[in-house]
């Protein structure tokens, strides 16, 4: 039996598309699904890493290249994505194995934070030294009562490229004294921006023209998602204000309520429900020359799926 553990190929990452499209193809056909992936600009931003056993591709998964502001220090990290096992291949060790010399790769090169989602039992990742984070969602089914709760700020649409140094700027400000944060300059604004065409973004005003910050937004005809709610100095007043105007928003619009993973402001969470998240679980890994893994994981929260 030959085993080899490399960065793919082009044609290695089209094969190991080909293979993950029993897992996440849905009812497109493989043509059309190998197409999406090749032309997704996460999936091409992303440094890929294929298991062959004898000469066939067993496992797969994508490394994504991140940034981290930790102590004052910017760090380069890494996310895990995409980790794929062909089904008659499974439980044999294969993706573990995978994992891990990615990971040591990453570590090699200086990458010192991991960042995944996991969507199966969490056991598993830890036993690579990743941490759970905080990862429950805060749904307000009844925007009317959060809505007249209080004051509102004002709302402005905008174009996120036409506006990446006010992004750039609200979220350095908004992240400047945390422990640790998800960082990003320019071209990391450029991909996020590409990556998710799909949301769109408000400026958070005060009543004197003032801007406050933004929130990044999904929304469909359920639900408003807050992605991101970010104030250029974190003020929890502010923010309850920013939730009471996203409300009037999305009822605006016949939506009937708002639902995310940022917790929402102590003066306004008794009009949120709390529920575990039970799949996309985040998960953050810390070169132990850094800090113990489990006192960070612990108090950091990594809400979006719009980072990787």
């Amino acid at each position: 039996m030959s085993l080899s553990i490399h960065r793919a190929s082009l044609e290695e990452r089209r094969a190991a598309h080909r293979n993950s499209h029993e897992e996440w193809g849905g009812e497109e056909t493989v043509t059309a699904y190998l197409e999406r992936c090749l032309a997704s600009p996460r999936h091409n931003r992303a440094e890929w890493w294929v298991l062959r056993l004898d000469g066939e591709i067993a496992a797969s998964l994508a490394l994504h290249p991140l940034s981290f502001r930790y102590a004052g220090q910017s760090l380069s990290g890494f996310g895990i994505g995409s980790v794929h096992t062909v089904s008659e291949m499974r439980r044999q060790g294969h993706a573990m194995a995978l994992c891990r010399a990615a990971m040591n790769a990453a570590l090699a090169r200086g990458d010192r934070f991991g960042l995944l989602f996991s969507d199966i039992a969490p056991d598993y990742y830890a036993r690579l030294g990743f941490r759970i984070c905080p990862h429950e969602r805060f749904t307000c089914p009844d925007l009317t009562r959060l809505v007249d709760s209080g004051e509102r700020c004002l709302l402005e649409p905008f174009e996120g490229r036409e506006n990446i140094g006010f992004l750039i700027e609200s979220h350095e400000g908004h992240h400047r004294d945390d422990v640790l944060a998800l960082w990003r300059d320019r071209s990391d604004w450029r991909f996020l921006l590409d990556a998710n065409a799909d949301l769109r973004f408000l400026r958070l005003r005060d009543q004197d023209g003032t801007a406050l910050g933004y929130a990044w937004i999904h929304q469909d005809d359920s639900q408003l998602v807050p992605v991101e709610l970010v104030l250029n100095q974190p003020d929890v007043a502010v923010e309850a204000r920013a939730y009471r105007a996203l409300a009037e928003f999305a009822l605006s619009r016949s939506i009937s309520k708002i639902s995310g993973w940022n917790p929402p402001p102590d003066s306004i969470f008794d009009y949120f429900s709390v529920t575990p998240r039970s799949k996309g679980i985040p998960m953050l890994w810390v070169d132990p020359d850094v800090l113990v893994a489990g006192k960070l994981a612990a108090g950091i929260r990594l809400y979006s799926s719009a980072y990787f």
